[in-house]
């Protein structure tokens, strides 16, 4: 048909989608009103029903991730943005699968047409449907721990109703099987029971449940010792949804597991009351994972290794302990997205010299952790002022002449190609944002809602991109507004960040990806490993890093030791200072104790000329002992004929309160300038600690406000 009919598909920037032009998946789309196009799908179905007269339901649902309808005038015309972010396209993808039930059910009466109400056209239409068009609802049934999402299910079903069309369900267990939350024994009998008496209630016919998990081999890896009880309940429930569940839990827990049936149930009610509480595996802790743990091991202790009770315990044992494993090692590591936060425009050149040399610097690594090699490795830079984020990615490419490179301009289906892919969450996930960028500079860019399975391909962002190649290299330097997570830096909510390279090595079956964080789970929305924006201040907490600042001896305030303040050859201002080595010695500048907190990120930036020198950041605790930089002695600084920028940085070890910075050269004649610290405490983002401290906002009454009465 594409050669035979192109009519038949949809319109997309004056091209005709048989790929992915506006889906997530390659077998393209179809324009959703052209009539010739309704027939011969109609003729589709009607030639299945001859060959399988036992079938009762043919399928009409257009490809998964679809963004996009057809642009021809007819469809735009059906267009449907007003009913909402999963409404926008449910009058055009309806009116096709009626149309076509409507032609089905002249020829064969009884037969069903069947349609999803899915992503973007869960909504019901604001068309009459045919009696013989049978509508399943896609849903997932925990996410219903939320009584926004419970609503939003309960209103689809309900419209639906209204339709007098059969009424099914499609829902999703799988996401408990899978990572991240794979390994975590979830549990929600009170949701199952009063999702499915509703669907009793409200006309709904059948129910699919897409329960297991599929790894990249293709084959299946359930876990059946901590994935079956949801599914358990969920069958006696479609059976008799008025039962008592709490009396057939109690039942389950002393025939499945004997002797150990008061621990087990622990173990169940203990994973519902924190799944209820979390709902995302993130937010499990060290604790709870070892209580899990701990409640097994008692459970173990009870039913013998030889009996079924016993090998159902350890079978939950075993299955957990490499999900464990995983999460225990991201718990243990802190997940911090640094960022270095400066009062000036960040330029789109990258530039060492300029303010590019404050931008922290990350290598990313394979999504298991593993170490990237470093011809094929890639490096992040991050920056950030008041108006966004800016990014300058290098990608080391030793296969330059396979790059898979489709996307050319804006909205191009980018995500194939070797690129980009990076998101920036908040953290209540009321603000997801999506972006992908192709070596020509094309971006792709969507958002989420609380609705994380479906995207929105149609929103636009601000961001700029400017990206370059050599022999061996892409390189990309990025500006991401604020404004497009709809606010400004001082209202900047908490917010984590993500970053993935794709790398085909010129098969795009094969894509591999490097990443930020190091993430198991199955799809790259996964907010649950992202890293939180932590801001390094613009500060200069080394005084007098420039040494302009000079006492009544000519030495530079805030500093002390040997060397000397030197005017000719500065490299920032006039002063830069000389440390002369003689044979033998190694002499040291000192900086005073500027404060810092454990556990946060720090960078510091310098300017080197001449012999090859030391930097040292000293930690103290307390009781002004020094503490140790886990795994760093020192920053070396190589013999440079001219001034060099050197950017160090590091993270502030657990006890440390103050640290002082230690410059020393061992022989030979070395200068430093332009030395500052980013850094180390809590940066507050341009908030104030209290309101209108300078008194030019007053009320009517021509009070200060923001201030108010004495405190007793």
């Amino acid at each position: 048909l594409h050669k035979t009919h192109p009519e038949y598909f949809a319109l997309i920037d004056g091209k005709r989608d048989f790929t992915n032009l506006s889906t997530a998946n390659t077998f393209g789309n179809l324009c959703l009103t052209n009539k010739e196009g309704i027939k011969a799908f109609a003729a589709k179905a009607q030639a299945f029903f001859d060959k399988n007269p036992s079938y009762d339901v043919y399928p009409v649902v257009p490809q998964d991730g679809m963004y996009k309808i057809c642009e021809c005038e007819n469809c735009q015309k059906l267009a449907s943005p007003h009913l909402g972010h999963t409404g926008r396209f449910s009058n055009a993808v309806f009116h096709h699968a009626a149309e076509i039930a409507k032609i089905v059910g002249k020829t064969h009466p009884g037969k069903m047409i069947g349609a999803l109400a899915y992503e973007g056209y869960r909504v019901p239409p604001e068309i009459d449907l045919p009696s013989n068009l049978a509508v399943r609802i896609c849903y997932t049934r925990q996410s219903l721990r939320t009584e926004k999402n419970k609503k939003l299910v309960q209103e689809a079903i309900l419209g639906y109703k209204k339709k007098n069309v059969p009424i099914l369900v499609w829902t999703y267990p799988l996401f408990n099987h899978r990572p991240p939350m794979k390994g975590l024994p979830v549990l929600y009998p009170d949701i199952l029971q009063e999702n499915i008496k509703f669907n009793r209630d409200n006309g709904v016919v059948g129910e699919f449940s897409e329960c297991g998990y599929y790894g990249g081999n293709g084959k299946e890896m359930p876990l059946p010792g901590v994935g079956h009880l949801n599914d358990y309940l969920r069958c006696q429930l479609l059976w008799d949804p008025d039962m008592d569940v709490r009396a057939e839990l109690e039942k389950y827990y002393k025939d499945f597991y004997g002797p150990a049936a008061k621990e087990m149930k622990e173990f169940w009610t203990t994973g519902e009351k924190l799944f209820m509480k979390y709902g995302e595996a993130t937010l499990y802790t060290v604790a709870d994972l070892k209580n899990f743990e701990a409640i097994l091991e008692r459970a173990a202790a009870k039913a013998p290794a030889d009996t079924v009770y016993g090998k159902r315990v350890r079978m939950i044992q075993n299955e957990i302990k490499p999900y464990f494993k995983t999460m225990y090692l991201l718990r243990g590591k802190a997940k911090f997205f640094g960022v270095s936060y400066i009062d000036k425009d960040i330029p789109m050149t990258y530039d060492i010299d300029g303010v590019w040399k404050h931008a922290r610097e990350y290598t990313l690594n394979f999504k298991d952790g593993r170490t990237v090699p470093g011809h094929e490795n890639t490096k992040l830079f991050a920056l950030a002022n008041k108006k966004g984020l800016a990014l300058h990615v290098v990608c080391n490419e030793p296969m330059m002449n396979k790059l898979i490179v489709n996307a050319k301009k804006r909205d191009d289906v980018a995500w194939d190609d070797d690129c980009l892919e990076f998101f920036i969450v908040t953290a209540d996930r009321t603000q997801n944002r999506h972006y992908f960028v192709s070596p020509n500079g094309a971006v792709t860019d969507g958002r989420r809602t609380k609705d994380v399975n479906t995207a929105d391909w149609a929103w636009n962002g601000g961001m700029q991109v400017k990206t370059a190649k050599t022999s061996n290299s892409i390189t990309y330097t990025m500006f991401i507004p604020w404004s497009d997570l709809d606010c400004t830096f001082e209202t900047l909510p908490e917010a984590l960040f993500q970053l993935y390279r794709r790398r085909n090595s010129g098969d795009i079956t094969k894509g591999v990806y490097q990443t930020m964080f190091t993430s198991v789970a199955f799809h790259n929305y996964s907010p649950e490993y992202f890293g939180r924006f932590e801001f390094l201040g613009d500060e200069n907490r080394l005084r007098n890093g420039s040494f302009e600042q000079l006492d009544a001896k000519g030495k530079p305030a805030a500093w002390s030791g040997e060397g000397s303040v030197c005017k000719e050859k500065a490299a920032d201002g006039k002063n830069s200072f000389k440390i002369v080595a003689p044979k033998g010695k190694a002499p040291s500048l000192y900086s005073d104790k500027i404060p810092v907190g454990e556990d946060f990120d720090y960078s510091l930036t310098l300017r080197h000329l001449g012999a090859p020198g030391c930097v040292y950041v000293l930690f103290f605790d307390k009781n002004n002992k020094q503490v140790a930089e886990p795994g760093r002695s020192f920053y070396w600084t190589n013999k440079s004929p001219d001034w060099r920028t050197l950017v160090f940085q590091g993270r502030v070890p657990a006890r440390a309160v103050n640290c002082c910075v230690v410059i020393r050269c061992f022989e030979g004649e070395c200068r430093f300038d332009d030395i500052e610290f980013r850094g180390g405490v809590k940066f507050l983002k341009a908030n104030p600690n209290f309101k209108n401290g300078s008194f030019e906002e007053l009320g009517a009454d021509g009070k200060p406000v923001g201030w108010g009465k004495k405190l007793n």
